[in-house]
């Protein structure tokens, strides 16, 4: 966790000499992130987490944040086909993103 969490946030701001108060703000910024992407819940005025859940269910897909570098690398092509790619926005109501989008109904063989 260390490794592979709190040294590449830290390191940015340490680097660049942030001042003691910015860095707290930008690591209270990247925590409250970081528990929205993994909560599983899509808040009202808050980021979705669709493009995070769509990461972990087929781990080589939407590897960054802002989709930059899985534009760059083609790592988001199956993401933007997706209904979870039309789910990925900020909600102004309290009716829930599956419920404005449901999934296709499953065809039964």
């Amino acid at each position: 966790h260390i490794i592979a969490n709190t040294t590449p946030v830290a390191a940015g701001a340490l680097l660049a000499g942030s001042h003691p108060v910015v860095f707290l703000v930008w690591l209270i910024i990247v925590n409250v992130s970081t528990t929205i992407s993994h909560s599983g819940f899509h808040l009202p005025f808050m980021p979705s987490n669709e493009m995070h859940d769509y990461h972990h269910a087929k781990f080589n897909q939407c590897f960054g944040i802002t989709g930059i570098m899985d534009h760059l690398h083609g790592t988001h092509a199956r993401y933007v086909a997706s209904k979870e790619y039309q789910r990925d926005i900020v909600l102004t109501s309290t009716t829930p993103a599956r419920v404005l989008l449901p999934d296709e109904p499953k065809k039964n063989d």
